[in-house]
């Protein structure tokens, strides 16, 4: 949670403030001298300390031949953060969002923009976040170190090796990869990198990466490349093929909720007169698009493709035969 403002935070910040002009001006300054500089006690001014090292990021150290605090490399000046209303909302939406992921990262960044922020502008956020409530669920079972690392592995162009638990196969096997973009599709997170062994661009779920490590190698990142552009002709994730038109009939139930959301890119929506609707859309791949239209149910009916249409009845076959079998 945001921490909503109070008589002492503001203060708190100000000293920090203070005390990080100062230790940049006199390089170090024990605990005394900077109470007596902030007018509080030592033990406050520890609280301002920990405050600097741990909320703001300061690099700080103690000296413990000076017995001072000292920083440890050069730093830029402690500045204020300004946001408009919008902005304010945009980062309430975006810290209720992150305490849904379980990717769980961003809440130091979080906590830290709130500190800088001017006290009215602290205020109206606290009372943002009040506002916005998220409730998801099937969310990715990823392990945070592994997310940082390949965050750092995309920006940096670093090559990587793990191990992938491909599906339908007992153990994990070796790949090395250059990573392209993190996604996050449906609440699951993936990864799009070149696969070195295989020679092209392939999605790897990271639930399934294991015993990541950096081979040391770094690539140039190719200058056309975007998520945006691979990911253009799939219903979700899955690429491969070239596009074609599906179109679905959603009887009026189920046309409101299609109508309320934007699907694909490409969709184009045609409501008819009894209330039903139709939706078209291009897509390359079917596996996704098909476990969507099962998902509606006796709501929607495939019209075109033949192919989509053929897969789809042979999963509602399939479905009842195991529900028979199990009578």
């Amino acid at each position: 949670m945001f921490a909503t403002p109070n008589p002492q935070a503001r203060p708190a910040f100000d000293r920090a403030k203070q005390i990080d002009e100062a230790l940049r001006t006199h390089s170090c300054l024990t605990k005394r001298q900077l109470a007596e500089l902030c007018g509080v006690s030592p033990r406050t001014v520890q609280r301002d300390l920990e405050f600097l090292r741990d909320r703001l990021r300061r690099p700080l150290a103690y000296d413990a031949v000076q017995r001072a605090y000292v920083y440890t490399e050069p730093v830029e000046p402690i500045g204020g953060v300004h946001l408009t209303d919008v902005g304010l909302r945009s980062l309430a939406i975006a810290k209720a969002a992150q305490m849904r992921t379980s990717a769980n990262v961003g809440t130091d960044t979080f906590a830290t923009l709130a500190a800088l922020l001017p006290e009215k502008a602290a205020e109206r956020l606290g009372k943002l976040e009040q506002a916005f409530y998220f409730k998801s669920f099937g969310e990715a079972i990823i392990a945070p170190e592994i997310f940082g690392q390949l965050v750092t592995a995309v920006i940096e162009s670093t090559e990587v090796s793990f191990g992938y638990a491909k599906l339908g196969h007992a153990e994990p096997e070796t790949r090395v990869a250059r990573p392209l973009n993190l996604c996050c599709i449906d609440r699951m997170w993936y990864l799009l990198a070149r696969d070195m062994v295989r020679d092209g661009v392939r999605t790897f779920a990271l639930p399934r990466i294991s015993d990541l490590k950096r081979t040391g190698r770094k690539f140039k990142r190719p200058k056309r490349w975007a998520a945006e552009k691979h990911l253009a002709d799939s219903f979700g994730l899955i690429t491969g093929e070239t596009p074609k038109m599906v179109s679905i009939r959603f009887d009026a139930f189920a046309a409101r909720l299609v109508l309320e959301r934007s699907w694909h890119p490409s969709q184009q929506t045609k409501k008819l007169e009894d209330g039903s609707m139709l939706l078209t859309l291009w897509v390359g791949r079917f596996e996704e698009i098909e476990r969507w239209i099962l998902s509606w149910g006796h709501h929607a009916r495939v019209l075109l493709p033949a192919e989509l249409e053929t897969r789809v009845k042979h999963a509602i076959d399939s479905m009842q035969r195991r529900y028979k079998e199990q009578d």
